[in-house]
């Protein structure tokens, strides 16, 4: 099997690890001018459900890369899972 059928299959596998692990988890959520947000992504308040957390409740949507990392400010959302983002660190 070669590398990418490996990674699919896996990836695969850790959706859906995931999203049965918590049956309180909702397949989608409301994020302001956003719209609706799906897996990976999920709210501040549920954690467990994705794999990037979003903060819809800022005055403008920020998201988290990495568990206890920077937050990006969210400046547009190109597709389903592609965003415009803006780092904090890079206007200084």
């Amino acid at each position: 099997m070669n590398l990418a059928k490996c990674f699919i299959l896996f990836s695969l596998f850790h959706y859906l690890i995931i999203y049965t692990a918590d049956s309180k988890c909702q397949e989608s959520f409301r994020c302001g001018n956003l719209g609706l947000l799906e897996f990976p992504l999920s709210q501040v308040l549920q954690p467990e459900c994705g794999l990037f957390l979003v903060d819809c409740k800022s005055s403008s949507p920020r998201i988290q890369l990495e568990y206890g990392g920077t937050w990006y400010d969210i400046l547009e959302k190109l597709s389903a899972n592609r965003f415009r983002i803006r780092d904090p660190f890079l206007e200084d």
